[in-house]
C-alpha cells in the first residue's frame, strides 16, 4: 500500500527525534543539577577589596573569626585605622583598631572575633574603613569581604 500523506511521517520523525533528544537533555541536566554539579556556591568568588591607598593582601574567614590582612600605601601614617564589618551573614558591627595606627607601607593582620559563630559555608560583607591622616582629616571608606567559611 502507498503512503497517501508523506509530509505527515517525515514530521512525526522529525518531532520524535528531536523530543527524544529534549528529553535525554533534560535528564542530563537533572542528573548533574542532583549530584551538585551545578551548584553555584562551589564557583563563589572570593575576593577582599577595600580602595585603592589601602590594601587587602590576605584573608579568611573561619566559623569563629574573620582575619584580613591590610597594607598602607597611603605614604603617611593613618591614625587611628580601624575597620567595622557590616553583614546580613552574622559577625556584624563587629570594630577592630590598628593597634598603633598604620604607618606607611606597614602590613597589619586585624582579627574580627565572630560570636554566635558564622554558619553556612559563604560569608559576604561590607567593610567600613576609617582613618585619619596626618593632616588630622578623618575618612571613611568602604570595602568588600567575600569568602567560602573554612
Amino acid at each position: 500500500m502507498k503512503n497517501q500523506n508523506p509530509k505527515g511521517q517525515v514530521s512525526t520523525e522529525f518531532l520524535m527525534t528531536y523530543g527524544l533528544a529534549i528529553v535525554a537533555l533534560f535528564i542530563v541536566v537533572g542528573a548533574l543539577a542532583y549530584f551538585n554539579v551545578l551548584s553555584p556556591s562551589k564557583y563563589f568568588p572570593e575576593e577582599c577589596t577595600l580602595f585603592e591607598k589601602i590594601e587587602c593582601t590576605d584573608f579568611k574567614v573561619s566559623k569563629s573569626s574573620i582575619a584580613i590582612t591590610v597594607r598602607n600605601r597611603f605614604g603617611e601614617l593613618l591614625n587611628p585605622f580601624n575597620i567595622t564589618i557590616l553583614s546580613d551573614y552574622g559577625c556584624n558591627n563587629v570594630l577592630v583598631n590598628a593597634a598603633s595606627g598604620l604607618a606607611d607601607s606597614e602590613t597589619e593582620k586585624l582579627t574580627f572575633p565572630c560570636s554566635p559563630a558564622l554558619t553556612g559555608n559563604d560569608y559576604e560583607a561590607l567593610l567600613n574603613i576609617s582613618y585619619t591622616g596626618t593632616a588630622g582629616s578623618y575618612h571613611v571608606a568602604y570595602g568588600k569581604l567575600k569568602s567560602k567559611i573554612e
